[in-house]
């Protein structure tokens, strides 16, 4: 599904219903069947050590390409997991925001100083994802990175998924977070058109999990769209979808200046 030259994926790519010829060259590429092959012998990127703040999970990578080297941000957690214990015990999990480096995209070192953002509250922080152009370069605001998350507690009264956003010079040192944007809201992704920011999330509040719109002129205060923008319709997608990752392929031809 297309619309205003953006695409959706949930797990699968939804192919346009324009032909092929009606998309930029670069892109026409991936609309069709491909043969993906491992191009490592291992992982890009392992647990950490134990004792170190993501020695339980890692998940949610956010790739973003500067100055010809590939910065990996990712969720990564400590503590009791309940999915990975014996028995089932309270799930005490903290995620916080990793950041590993690479020069090629496939052999990546972790920053040195461990976690790059926790928040204070307690709160986990989920999905990140970074604003930036369709080839992978960021789109600079104020000649700063812009990182939407999700944020939530795995026990405790304060459980509700949010949706915050931050930001940063470097990708090391983060503003302090936004108050909470969205709530009963997970895994974002955003661009920014010339109507101003645009955002596909999850939302949360009960099953089936499904994929909301919301647009917004400054990236924090959001409206809603009343409908959700996809409905499950295949048998595998069941009660939940999640993760989308949005590009406009109306701005795939290059990457714009930073401001």
């Amino acid at each position: 599904m297309v619309t205003t030259g953006i695409r959706i994926a949930s797990c699968a790519v939804l192919l346009a219903t324009a032909s092929v010829a009606q998309v930029p060259e670069k892109l026409a590429r991936w609309l069709g069947p491909q043969a993906w092959r491992r191009d490592t012998e291992g992982p890009v990127l392992s647990l950490g050590e134990p004792g170190s703040f993501d020695d339980t999970h890692i998940f949610a990578p956010a790739v973003v390409r500067v100055d010809g080297r590939t910065l990996l941000f990712y969720c990564g957690s400590s503590g009791t997991a309940h999915d990975l214990a014996p028995k089932r015990v309270p799930d005490n999990r903290r995620f916080r925001l990793g950041l590993a480096l690479s020069e090629d995209g496939k052999k990546f070192s972790r920053h040195p100083g461990g976690a790059v953002m926790e928040l204070a509250s307690g709160r986990s922080i989920l999905t990140p994802t970074i604003l930036k152009n369709a080839d992978g370069t960021p789109i600079r605001e104020d000649g700063k990175l812009r990182m939407w998350f999700s944020s939530a507690a795995f026990r405790g009264d304060d459980r509700v998924h949010a949706i915050q956003d931050a930001t940063s010079t470097d990708g090391i040192e983060w503003s302090e977070p936004s108050p909470r944007q969205l709530t009963r809201a997970y895994a974002p992704t955003v661009i920014r058109s010339s109507d101003g920011y645009e955002m596909w999330f999850t939302r949360v509040s009960r099953y089936p999990w499904l994929m909301y719109h919301a647009k917004s002129d400054d990236g924090r205060k959001w409206k809603i769209s009343e409908k959700p923008v996809l409905e499950p319709s295949q048998p595998w997608e069941h009660y939940l979808q999640i993760y989308p990752c949005v590009l406009n392929t109306a701005v795939w031809a290059g990457p714009k200046p930073d401001k």
